[in-house]
């Protein structure tokens, strides 16, 4: 790709072989880490949902589960949306801001 001569062009989006290209050897780490901090938010929140079961009162339970889980799936929303750069206009529509 010849960066010189590169035009920015705002509405092009890549698809993945570009965007890798792009990330070129960071590419592979930035996914593993982005990985592994989703797969720990999401066991962070089962442990999250096991306490509440077991000693939140009943009333407050749904909205602990609702507050704990919007971490968990925003970085997997974030994870898709590096996975996939096509999607990440879904994912924006998903996430909250």
């Amino acid at each position: 790709m010849n960066h010189k001569n590169a035009i920015c062009n705002n509405s092009y989006i890549p698809n993945t072989a570009e965007y890798m290209e792009a990330l070129g050897p960071y590419g592979a780490s930035v996914m593993v880490i982005g990985g592994l901090i989703s797969v720990g938010l999401y066991v962070l929140f089962f442990e999250q949902v096991f306490f509440t079961q077991t000693n939140a009162h009943r009333i407050y339970r749904r909205h602990i589960f609702w507050i704990a889980s919007v971490y968990p799936l925003m970085a997997a929303l974030s994870v898709l949306s590096l996975l996939v750069p096509r999607a990440n206009d879904i994912c924006t529509a998903v996430k909250i801001t």
